[in-house]
């Protein structure tokens, strides 16, 4: 996500402050309950006796607690948001790419600070912004899906904005 300079002063002070996770929490945490319950219940098969061993029985046994078992760890897996992209925010008042991304516990936290003058290349080639400091190393590599936010980004970055 990138953030344009349309936004009030302080945006990025209201971001960290946000915190995003929490919005989401009784979902996560009903995720979190089905997912443990899924995978205590996958167990829990094998402590009910079945009578007498009838191997049809513990065949269906198998299956249901190998299908219990893949579902509560699918519910659990889906707990993880480490795939989200870093936000972005060019402030060309004072020149600067600030960069914000989540931490283990899902909170927005600003993660670099870098000013315009001293990145060595930002690009805006084939919808993507990239950037790279003096080091060659890339800082920001984000697509963007609409051609009006790369014309809102480059006027940004030039500071017409």
């Amino acid at each position: 996500m990138v953030s344009v300079p349309e936004i009030p002063a302080g945006q990025t002070e209201k971001c960290l402050a946000r915190d995003r996770r929490r919005e989401g929490a009784p979902l996560r945490a009903l995720k979190m309950c089905l997912g443990s319950a899924l995978l205590v219940a996958s167990l829990g098969l094998w402590f009910v006796s079945a009578g007498p061993q009838d191997a049809a029985m513990q065949l269906i046994r198998l299956l249901l607690s190998l299908t219990l078992l893949a579902l509560g760890l699918a519910f659990i897996s889906a707990l993880d948001h480490g795939a989200e992209p870093p936000e972005v925010h060019v402030d060309p008042r004072h020149r600067q790419l600030r960069i914000l991304a989540n931490d283990s516990a899902g909170r927005l936290r600003l993660r670099a600070v870098h000013d315009l003058d001293s990145l060595a290349e930002v690009s805006l080639a084939d919808g993507r912004l990239r950037a790279l400091d003096a080091a060659g190393e890339v800082v920001v590599d984000l697509p963007l899906p609409d051609s009006g936010d790369a014309a809102r980004v480059a006027a940004a970055l030039r500071g017409t904005a």
